[in-house]
């Protein structure tokens, strides 16, 4: 069985992946916040994180918005600079 980010639970995609556990306690992301992190850290576009979790363009730019704003960055380039220097 295939398993996609729609169907993990919170603590699952953060065992996956460890360092997002400490970044996600930083910045006090949500659970579809990482999600759509986890999406943006591996380099998929917007519309097909929009497929992978099956939510709108509308929604996806939300999440992404306020990822930005926790993080004090406005685009996914200072977003993974900026993650980097936190690992």
């Amino acid at each position: 069985q295939v398993r996609t980010l729609t169907n993990m639970r919170k603590d699952n995609v953060l065992a996956c992946l460890p360092y997002l556990k400490e970044i996600a306690e930083k910045f006090k992301f949500t659970p579809r916040e990482i999600q759509i992190l986890h999406c943006i850290l591996g380099d998929k576009t917007t519309a097909e994180i929009c497929g992978e979790l099956n939510i709108s363009i509308g929604t996806v730019k939300t999440h992404t918005h306020n990822i930005y704003m926790k993080v004090q960055v406005k685009s996914r380039q200072e977003l993974i600079r900026a993650l980097a220097e936190h690992r």
